[in-house]
């Protein structure tokens, strides 16, 4: 979670959004993630299996397709300083 607002600086640029549509999106994650393993562990004691619980996390992803695709669009790019490491023959 801690690296999110890092990858939308990068995916957004200088001026990435960190509005409620993010605060929200981030909320919906860590309860998602905070409650998906206690559920499908429930989902697989009364089931015998796992493929409830994938259907589940498969319908629970198409779900928040829409809000993903209402988020803001892209601005450009921050680009990744990547530090020459290799050195140059001589």
């Amino acid at each position: 979670m801690a690296g999110f607002p890092i990858i939308n600086r990068q995916y957004h640029g200088a001026a990435a959004p960190l509005s409620s549509i993010h605060a929200w999106q981030w909320a919906g994650g860590m309860i998602g993630m905070a409650l998906g393993g206690f559920l499908d562990g429930v989902l697989f004691e009364l089931t015998g299996g796992y493929t409830w619980s994938i259907s589940m996390a498969a319908l629970a992803s198409l779900a928040t397709l829409p809000f993903t695709l209402s988020l803001p669009g892209k601005r450009a790019r921050q680009p990744i300083i990547i530090a020459e490491t290799s050195l140059q023959p001589a």
